[in-house]
């Protein structure tokens, strides 16, 4: 009969394991064997990250302050550590980016040392002055300096910047949506 004062696992660790087997006879002789159970980790860690972050500075300006989210990551054994190339703060890769395409790579190292990578890009690019409708100078208010261009304008019959009823001619029409507008702030 095999000793049955000791029960097998039905799950080992990773790693080694010795199991001691003793069987004994009908008159009470035994014989003892050793058994190794080895376990090993291949599956590697699983890492998702942002893919694209796109950020607009002012003309002028040389870097942004990006809040980067972190990667989402697990493994069946246990994360051992996560790592960023931008700042090597792990996984947090916030922080002050230049101005154009900045790659991070995430690395998710597990417990026996399997590990995943996953990209992020961060583009930081200068902001385009987009002017809303009345405000010729693009400063975010509508004030007498954009009426001054208006005036400037005024009679202007093609290519006109300051035709605010779309047909391409500044008249008196366009001077009455400006009066409307004046004293606004872009929104």
């Amino acid at each position: 009969h095999v000793d049955n004062t000791w029960t097998p696992l039905t799950q080992y660790s990773v790693g080694n394991s010795q199991i001691q087997w003793t069987v004994y006879d009908a008159f009470g002789n035994s014989a003892t064997c050793n058994q190794q159970v080895t376990v090993l980790d291949v599956e590697y860690p699983e890492i998702t990250c942002t893919e694209f972050i796109e950020v607009s500075i002012l003309e002028g300006e040389t870097f942004a302050a990006v809040e980067v989210p972190e990667p989402l990551f697990s493994d069946n054994c246990g994360i051992s550590s996560v790592t960023n190339t931008f700042n090597d703060n792990g996984s947090d890769a916030s922080g002050n980016y230049p101005l154009g395409m900045t790659m991070i790579t995430y690395t998710a190292l597990d417990l026996v040392n399997n590990f995943t990578t996953c990209n992020s890009f961060v583009e930081v690019s200068v902001q385009e002055n987009i002017c809303c409708l009345g405000d010729f100078n693009c400063d975010g208010y509508i004030s007498v300096l954009d009426l001054i261009i208006l005036m400037a304008e005024f009679g202007c019959q093609s290519g006109c910047i300051t035709s605010l009823d779309g047909n391409d001619v500044v008249t008196t029409a366009d001077v009455q949506i400006f009066m409307g507008l004046y004293g606004t702030i872009c929104p």
